[in-house]
């Protein structure tokens, strides 16, 4: 049983980047089309959609953030558009009507989920292992080996 809880902590403080864990937050901001703004650097802007993925260790859930203006070719900063600031731009015809559609990446939902496949890839492992390759003990017996 020690070696299990071992092995299972140790499987999950590998992650899924370079046996890197990761705690708090990670956003990732992707570009949709250029914008008739300017930010208050006088800066041109660009539509795009914010996706955050948090974690403990791994990736445990991704949020959809929606709609974000951020500087041209630069993403450390951005301005989260609400409903009533979208409609305005839209009307003032700096932003679409309708608005673009955007889709998460996958690779997204994989890194922001990864802390579960972990688990569940430890479940199996063991469920496997116990399934189809027991101990050499209980094999020469028969038997379980006793708690």
């Amino acid at each position: 049983m020690k070696l299990t809880l071992i092995t299972v902590l140790v499987l999950l403080s590998v992650g899924v980047s370079n046996a890197a864990m990761m705690f708090g937050e990670d956003d990732n901001i992707y570009v949709i089309q250029d914008v008739g703004l300017t930010s208050p650097n006088n800066k041109p802007m660009q539509l795009a959609h914010r996706v955050t993925n948090h974690f403990f260790i791994g990736g445990i859930y991704t949020t959809d953030n929606g709609y974000v203006l951020i500087e041209k070719g630069s993403k450390d900063e951005y301005w989260t558009l609400t409903d009533n600031e979208i409609l305005q731009y839209q009307a003032d015809k700096y932003l679409p009507t309708p608005m673009p559609t955007y889709k998460i990446p996958f690779w997204d939902y994989l890194f922001g989920y990864s802390l579960w496949l972990i688990i569940a890839a430890v479940v199996v492992y063991y469920f496997i292992k116990e399934k189809f390759f027991p101990d050499k003990e209980e094999v020469a017996t028969g038997t379980s080996p006793a708690a």
